[in-house]
């Protein structure tokens, strides 16, 4: 038990000095002016699937498929899973992350609140400046880490994508 809190406080401390470093010199990637950034609280976000009524390209998707990589839900693919489209593959590593970590009787492939609310269970949060920063830690002994952050005066998320190390603003 201590192994674990004393590696989670290891991932957590590590965020915070990225944050440090990064965090002045870092942009926010500016979303379209048409775009739709995803705000305020988890169980809020868009509802990610296949079908043509739920949000299925842009960076909530890239945040949602950066969540399923921290957890090792990338179908051995690593950051390239991490491409923005809500396809097959993301639904069916959906489905498994909800099999296994929500139960079989929500497991639908899509991302809606209890999912986000969910994946929210295994962040750590502070509040700096005008942000509240997450990391997101993942299931329980997991070794990758994600950096979230939402803006307390317009709720708009930006998320440290892994793939290119960037922060990006979470429109579709």
């Amino acid at each position: 038990m201590e192994e674990t809190m004393y590696r989670r406080f290891q991932r957590v401390l590590t965020a915070v000095m990225l944050t440090a470093v990064a965090g002045v010199g870092s942009t926010l990637v500016a979303s379209p002016a048409s775009a739709h950034p995803v705000s305020w609280g988890w169980s809020d976000n868009h509802t990610l699937c296949t079908q043509s009524w739920c949000v299925r390209n842009g960076n909530v998707v890239r945040m949602w498929q950066a969540i399923l990589w921290v957890d090792g839900f990338d179908n051995g693919q690593g950051t390239g899973f991490i491409d923005g489209g809500y396809g097959t593959n993301t639904h069916n590593q959906t489905f498994q992350y909800q099999y296994t970590y929500i139960g079989d009787n929500q497991s639908d492939g899509e991302v809606g609140p209890i999912t986000w609310g969910f994946a929210q269970r295994f962040c750590d949060d502070w509040i700096s400046g005008s942000y509240t920063y997450y990391v997101y830690c993942g299931q329980p002994s997991g070794t990758r880490t994600m950096q979230m952050r939402e803006n307390r005066s317009t709720g708009e998320w930006s998320f440290v994508n892994p793939r290119t190390g960037a922060w990006t603003g979470s429109s579709h």
